[in-house]
């Protein structure tokens, strides 16, 4: 097996090895051993001393072959990104479509590709003038006794010890979007593409921290317990916190608000009802009534900021939704919307063109067209 495993990944094997290979993969009992020799090989961390436009040339080579995450790949960070994903791309994915014998991607299908989401936002001022963010931008504005610093794709308040007036800023992402802000109480947002924040420019002279968010943010907050932090979603819906890490999916056509913990305890209000959460635990808002779900994976709800997308039992509607937002696309179908189920990650900096590729191996043809028009063809 391990004879087999450097020629795959030299590129030297013969007919009659590939053969071998496929065959072996395809065994269940041998997944912890090839796990063990995938280990090894980034133990060693063989690829790091390579220049970095080798190892970008090295990656897009893996992709080409097979751009799919089919197994969970959180425990390879450590090695690095680029490592893991060149060792898993090559022998698990490439294994796999192998196994599966996919028929090639019909031609043509792209007209004009479509590049991956980055660091952008628009801030609104309090007095309505309205602010471009993105990751080179450096600057510093004033008002009242608050400062505001922009430094690549992070926005930073500091103010006063008091401060009088009240005066609200918003924090606006497009589609393609993504911006991190540190609040003047020092918690620290992250906002998904499509989404927006309004909050004052200071909290000194309220006995609470008020929010209001649309779309998604991932929140860490600090510490105040004379100071209840609030995240106002919707008329109905609040999310109470004192000092802890969570996640808020409230987009408008996802049928509803989810509210994941990661550390401390947040409490949701959603009209009459209430449901306090602890570490692992996920709130769904429905029209009049709140959901918990036990035991989330807290991994697939952040992927988005960790740079990931992760389709775990996600159905075609559900990715399609998340393309949307990051490449700024309309999809429309052709026909039935197809019962397809989804299952992996992958690297939310892949071209659009990349993610066609993935689609027409499992058997769902698109067509993208020059005014990043997605469609879904039957």
């Amino acid at each position: 097996m391990k004879e087999l495993l450097e020629k795959f990944l030299s590129d030297s094997m013969t007919k009659e090895e590939q053969e071998e290979f496929r065959a072996l993969l395809a065994r269940e009992d041998l997944r912890e051993e090839w796990a063990a020799y995938i280990e090894k090989i980034l133990a060693e961390k063989r690829y790091d001393d390579a220049p970095v436009a080798d190892r970008n040339a090295i990656f897009q080579q893996m992709m080409s072959k097979s751009p799919v995450y089919p197994y969970p790949i959180s425990t390879l960070h450590r090695y690095g990104w680029w490592a893991a994903a060149a060792v898993l791309l090559l022998l698990l994915g490439a294994g796999t479509l192998w196994l599966q014998k996919p028929v090639p991607p019909p031609a043509n299908l792209v007209v004009a590709d479509v590049a991956p989401g980055t660091t952008k936002a628009v801030l609104t001022l309090a007095n309505g003038q309205t602010v471009p963010l993105d990751s080179a931008g450096v600057g510093s504005w004033v008002q009242g006794n608050t400062s505001v610093h922009q430094s690549g794709g992070l926005l930073a308040y500091s103010g006063a010890a008091t401060y009088n007036a009240i005066s609200y800023n918003t924090l606006t992402t497009p589609h393609g979007g993504t911006f991190r802000v540190t609040l003047p109480d020092g918690s620290n947002v992250w906002l998904n593409a499509a989404s927006s924040l309004r909050y004052p420019t200071s909290f000194k002279s309220s006995s609470e921290r008020l929010v209001e968010l649309q779309g998604e943010a991932y929140f860490e907050i600090a510490q105040n317990a004379q100071q209840p932090f609030k995240v106002k979603v919707n008329d109905q819906t609040t999310i109470v916190v004192l000092g802890t890490s969570f996640n808020i999916n409230a987009y408008a056509n996802e049928g509803g608000i989810a509210t994941t913990l990661f550390t401390g305890a947040v409490r949701m209000n959603h009209g009459n009802e209430q449901a306090t959460l602890h570490p692992g635990q996920q709130a769904r808002t429905g029209l009049t009534t709140i959901e918990t779900i036990q035991n989330v994976d807290t991994a697939q709800v952040l992927a988005w900021k960790n740079g990931l997308f992760d389709f775990h039992n996600a159905t075609l509607p559900e990715v399609m939704r998340q393309l949307t937002r990051w490449y700024d696309i309309d999809v429309v179908y052709e026909g039935n919307i197809p019962a397809i189920t989804f299952d992996g990650k992958m690297d939310r900096h892949l071209q659009l063109s990349q993610i066609i590729k993935i689609f027409s191996y499992m058997k769902l043809n698109c067509r993208l067209e020059a005014n990043k028009r997605l469609v879904v063809l039957p």
